[in-house]
């Protein structure tokens, strides 16, 4: 495993520890932390491209694919909020299927727009899934 790869991976693990996952969460709370940790992790992965930490090839790791299902998984998932709070959080990721698709690595788009959107997006489910956790 290369260098880039073992530092991202890590990344990931540190970021899903740092969620607050544990054995006693709901599966709402677990599934929007996890969302969380993926949605840090791909912005973290586009800053790191754009400094040089990364390279492109790995930058463009599949996390939308990730992510695939959740949003309709989410509402049935034991512990979830009410159709409000769900929806909003669909809506969230929704917004962000587009940056995970396509992230900006060039210095011609606004990749730092790209960052803030998924930290903001990802800042929301780890406030659901706090909020969620008993």
């Amino acid at each position: 495993m290369g260098r880039a790869c073992r530092a991202a991976v890590a990344l990931l693990v540190v970021l899903v520890i740092t969620t607050g996952c544990s054995f006693s969460h709901t599966p709402f709370a677990r599934t929007a932390g996890d969302v969380a940790a993926t949605l840090a992790a791909a912005a973290a992965s586009i800053e790191y491209d754009h400094q040089g930490k990364l390279t492109d090839a790995y930058a463009r790791v599949g996390f939308r694919e990730a992510l695939a299902g959740v949003d309709t998984s989410l509402p049935s998932l034991d512990g979830a909020p009410d159709a409000a709070t769900v929806g909003h959080l669909i809506e969230r990721l929704r917004a962000v299927r587009p940056i995970l698709s396509s992230p900006c690595l060039d210095d011609r788009c606004d990749w730092d727009g790209q960052v803030q959107t998924l930290r903001g997006a990802s800042d929301t489910f780890k406030g659901a899934a706090d909020a969620a956790t008993p």
